[in-house]
């Protein structure tokens, strides 16, 4: 189904209910939300709250200037990783897992 929507709301994308907003070419769709297959797993929870924690120490880490420093000269101490949000994220997912 297309949608023709006001200006306000241009470029608006999502689910809202049980509607996914989409962009295609320039216009915006709408279509029903998908219904999951299968059960979420007790595992598949548990690493959910693990990635979520380290992204929420990770957006702490780089938005506190003291911690940045540290982080930004362990981070040019490497060479694996490519980004200085990925190698804290990465540290923060393995200090989760002890």
């Amino acid at each position: 189904m297309k949608i023709k929507m006001q200006e306000p709301i241009i470029g608006m994308s999502g689910k809202m209910g049980d509607k996914v907003f989409f962009t295609r070419n320039g216009q915006i769709f709408c279509r029903k939300a998908g219904k999951r297959q299968t059960k979420v797993k007790p595992a598949e929870i548990v690493q959910r709250e693990r990635f979520g924690v380290a992204a929420r120490a990770t957006n702490m880490i780089l938005n506190d200037p003291i911690l940045r420093e540290y982080w930004e000269k362990q981070y040019c101490a490497q060479r694996k990783y490519k980004s200085l949000r990925g190698y804290v994220f990465a540290c923060q997912m393995k200090s989760e897992g002890r």
